[in-house]
């Protein structure tokens, strides 16, 4: 089973600055192309998503979550409704490998010498693995 483990993240957020978050997001534009990145599949589970389904926040606003494009996943109304703010079961497969790929290309990139690491702007990849926080997935 491999999952998001939030419960490391203390930020609370009050009603107020969740309610400022959720207003700031086209939410139609980004469901698209949430979709089409997503081959319209849910993050989460897999199961086929259409424009009727989520637009989900990886972190939740109520952890400090934005509405950067870089967060938002599309995904189904079962997995948004019961997923939570501490734990976030992943079973997709796509999303999986994806996963997987940035913690290694994270590792190797942390495995460099800090002097070229420094010089160096990190890669895509890499920079990625934040935006996903790929450092929350674990695997049991």
């Amino acid at each position: 089973m491999y999952y998001l483990d939030l419960t490391g993240y203390y930020i609370r957020t009050t009603k107020q600055q969740r309610a400022i978050v959720r207003k700031g997001v086209d939410r139609n534009k980004q469901m698209e192309h949430k979709l089409k990145m997503q081959k319209n599949q849910c993050f989460w589970c897999g199961d086929g998503v259409d424009m009727s389904g989520h637009l989900d926040h990886v972190l939740p606003i109520y952890r400090g979550g934005t509405n950067n494009s870089s967060n938002l996943v599309a995904s189904c109304k079962k997995c948004n409704l019961t997923k939570g703010t501490e734990i976030i079961q992943i079973t997709n497969e796509w999303t999986i490998k994806d996963y997987k790929k940035l913690q290694l290309a994270y590792s190797n990139w942390m495995l460099k010498p800090i002097e070229y690491r420094r010089r160096k702007a990190s890669p895509k990849k890499v920079q990625l693995y934040g935006v996903y926080r790929a450092r929350l997935f674990k695997e049991v």
